[in-house]
């Protein structure tokens, strides 16, 4: 989180883009953590930060306006002569690949030979978020 200001203070003139698909913890994470100023003002080294919601944007505006004490608006922070423009860009899928893969020959023999070997039958079906790192959670 400190490579934006390091970027930046080596190469000024660099536009410098910044992402977080996970959430961004509260102000008073920040406020409590020993380096929590210094690593704010790193990321504010950035260009644009972008957060994968509206909350964790909003959290993280939050953390910089208590924490260092840095001017805030919806769009953006400035901290110093440096504003850092704030983006929400959620992660999405891509429906083509998903719909050529339902529509697929393999996917079509599958779902006949499911529909075969489960004729007559109730299905109870669960869908789950998967982490990347963590896999999927046991579900009740």
């Amino acid at each position: 989180m400190m490579l934006p200001s390091l970027l930046r203070s080596r190469y000024p003139q660099c536009k410098i883009g910044w992402f977080l698909h996970t959430p961004f913890p509260t102000a008073e994470m920040y406020r409590m953590l020993p380096v929590g100023r210094e690593i704010l003002e790193g990321l504010l080294g950035a260009d644009l930060l972008g957060f994968h919601t509206y909350d964790y944007a909003r959290h993280f505006i939050a953390a910089c306006a208590r924490v260092p004490g840095a001017s805030t608006t919806p769009k953006g922070v400035e901290l110093g002569d440096h504003f850092s423009a704030i983006g929400v860009f959620p992660i999405g899928i891509d429906p083509e690949h998903f719909e050529d893969i339902l529509n697929s020959d393999a996917t079509q023999k599958r779902i006949q030979e499911l529909t075969v070997k489960f004729a007559g039958c109730k299905i109870i079906i669960g869908v789950d978020r998967m982490d990347y790192i963590k896999g999927f959670r046991t579900s009740y």
